[in-house]
């Protein structure tokens, strides 16, 4: 069997990052992104919001976002199912995220779009890939647990306090269950 070499592509500027963005719609396949574009220069946010995200929407492509949750993205978040999005947010200051990344097909995206740090770099390798999907999907259902306890207060809880409340949103649900099987 032959060995696979994993093929690493990396651009600087705007035009590199953009460059990166375009990969996303020749590949064609549905992504998933960790993103904060409360980074983005007001150049990159203009072609992101103005530019990728309509051609990515009008080319059926879907993607789900794990994002902090500020006032960028309570704004996108909005317009999620106009630009086949769905979103979730995590904690804002708990896990700071200062990349984007985009896992694609076999493809995993990285950018950065600060001014003083703009690049974008694309790693083609299925193991990677797979495994970077994996790790999103942990915690793309870490984030729904951790917003369907309490929306309006789920940003100050930390990582105790929130299993706490996982444990004994258990707890009750067998107590309930616990009752009705009495009942009946």
């Amino acid at each position: 069997q032959e060995l696979y070499i994993p093929r690493v592509r990396f651009y600087e500027g705007i035009e590199g990052v953009k460059r990166v963005y375009e990969d996303t719609l020749i590949e064609n396949k549905a992504i998933c992104a960790f993103e904060n574009a409360e980074l983005m220069t007001p150049e990159m946010y203009d072609y992101i919001f103005n530019d990728y995200i309509p051609r990515r929407a009008k080319n059926d492509l879907f993607i789900q976002v794990i994002t902090p949750k500020n006032k960028t993205h309570i704004e996108a978040r909005k317009q999620d199912k106009a630009f086949l999005r769905e979103t979730r947010f995590f904690a804002t200051g708990k896990f700071p995220l200062e990349i984007e990344v985009n896992i694609y097909g076999h493809k995993t995206a990285f950018f950065s779009y600060k001014k003083e740090e703009m690049f974008g770099a694309i790693l083609e390798s299925p193991a990677i890939a797979n495994s970077m999907k994996a790790i999103f999907a942990f915690c793309w259902k870490f984030c729904r647990w951790f917003w369907a306890l309490n929306p309006t207060t789920a940003h100050i809880l930390d990582e105790s306090r929130f299993l706490s409340v996982i444990l004994l949103q258990l707890r009750l649900r067998y107590k309930i269950k616990k009752i009705i099987n009495i009942k009946t």
